[in-house]
């Protein structure tokens, strides 16, 4: 999961999501593995870490950095409209 602490989508309202210990709550939820990342050196050895036993499920928190870039779109479509779509495709 990427945690960057904020609703960036909603103006960048900071939420508890770096204050609490996601990987030590999943891990209590049973998680097999779990870790957390904050560099792209970390990141790959995690993701090499966690390679290593794929049995059940597994959890990588990425910490990253809130923010958007200036130029990034916003959806076009509501959300009714994507679960319409989501459900056709399975259907």
């Amino acid at each position: 999961m990427l945690n960057n602490g904020a609703h960036d989508s909603v103006g960048g309202i900071a939420t508890a999501g770096l204050s609490i210990d996601i990987p030590g709550i999943t891990a209590a939820c049973g998680f097999r593995r779990v870790a957390c990342a904050h560099s792209s050196e970390e990141i790959i050895h995690a993701l090499d870490e966690l390679a290593q036993n794929t049995i059940g499920p597994s959890l990588l928190e990425i910490r990253v950095d809130p923010g958007a870039r200036n130029d990034l779109g916003r959806p076009k479509t509501s959300p009714r409209a994507n679960k319409q779509v989501f459900m056709c495709q399975f259907a």
